[in-house]
């Protein structure tokens, strides 16, 4: 009897503990969401991709400890990959460019429930200089949290879309076009004004239109544009 009452008991502890650690773990919510998954770039421009990881309000869990990794802590990872463009066209940076990597930016972070902590997933840069005109797609964005039991599993965050299209170079001469047509309208107005009579001629404009200090190649030029 004190035999099966041992093991009752035994088996109770294991069983409350197993329950406890499922609990625990399972207290963990969260979720993510890629903040601008359609983008419009120019072909120099290089291509961050932002995201924010949410820790659900009703979680348990208070996310921190990054720095000290999955062991002892948490860790972040990525899964990209399954692009509709030829490898080549960008160079794949995790996180910011040149600063931190994904893991990094999480550093020193404390996400309570109901908090959330935005980052930078990726960031894009042209391999050659310039990337061609056209719609290039990334259909695989996912990132796990490692270090917890349940829900720490990969979570898919949706394609990104990079639409590159070419810079109109007939953009820089707009200014000195339209410079040049108020000058050519401003002279008109000024030639209508003076023959209607409406503003004084001054001296040059008497002189000029009665020929004087005008070389004489200029005069017999005029005389062949009016006549």
């Amino acid at each position: 009897m004190r035999l099966l009452l041992k093991a009752a008991i035994r088996f109770t502890i294991v069983g409350l503990s197993l329950l406890w650690c499922l609990a625990s773990h399972a207290g963990l919510i969260w979720d993510w969401e890629i903040d601008n998954p359609s983008q419009v770039r120019s072909p120099t421009d290089i291509v961050p991709v932002f995201a924010t990881l949410h820790n659900d309000v009703v979680s348990t869990v208070l996310l921190d400890g990054f720095e000290r990794g999955p062991l002892e802590g948490i860790a972040i990872g990525s899964l990209v990959g399954d692009a509709d463009f030829p490898p080549g066209l960008f160079e794949f940076d995790g996180g910011p460019l040149g600063e931190q990597t994904l893991q990094e930016q999480f550093f020193g972070a404390e996400i309570a429930p109901g908090e959330s902590f935005s980052f930078v997933l990726y960031t894009l840069v042209p391999t050659a200089g310039a990337v061609p005109a056209g719609t290039y797609t990334i259909p695989v964005n996912d990132i796990a949290l490692h270090g917890f039991g349940p829900g720490s599993g990969f979570k898919a965050g949706g394609a990104v879309e990079v639409i590159v299209v070419p810079e109109p170079a007939s953009l820089g001469f707009v200014p000195l076009l339209t410079l040049g047509l108020l000058g050519l309208r401003r002279r008109q107005l000024r030639r209508l004004s003076l023959r209607s009579g409406l503003i004084a001629e001054s001296p040059r404009d008497r002189s000029l239109s009665m020929g004087e200090d005008v070389p004489q190649h200029l005069r017999r030029f005029s005389a062949r544009l009016c006549f």
